[in-house]
């Protein structure tokens, strides 16, 4: 997350700029910054404009309080496995791999 200061400082770098009067390469020589802190910047308030796409996977978990396994379904892809098995980072590979099916 970008402070308020930077933002103020760098806002007006980026929108200031005008593709149909100079490069950025040029627009950047004569503000005295790096073309390459103009793009970083950009791209960080581009990111704080935009909003946030958080997408949701379909999960179901199967009651199974008397078994030693745990059973869910990812994307319609049945996952089962006893928890003390397979460690955290471990699952978690599993179900990103299930959520991009």
């Amino acid at each position: 997350m970008l402070r308020a200061s930077t933002v103020a400082k760098w806002k007006p770098v980026i929108t200031g700029y005008d593709p149909q009067v100079e490069t950025i390469g040029q627009y950047c020589a004569r503000k005295g910054i790096e073309s390459k802190k103009y793009y970083h910047y950009r791209k960080l308030l581009r990111e704080l404009d935009e909003p946030q796409h958080i997408e949701l996977v379909p999960l179901e978990v199967v009651d199974a309080s008397s078994s030693r396994s745990t059973s869910i379904r990812i994307n319609d892809v049945p996952v089962t496995y006893a928890p003390d098995s397979i460690d955290d980072q471990e699952l978690s590979r599993i179900l990103r791999l299930c959520r991009d099916l």
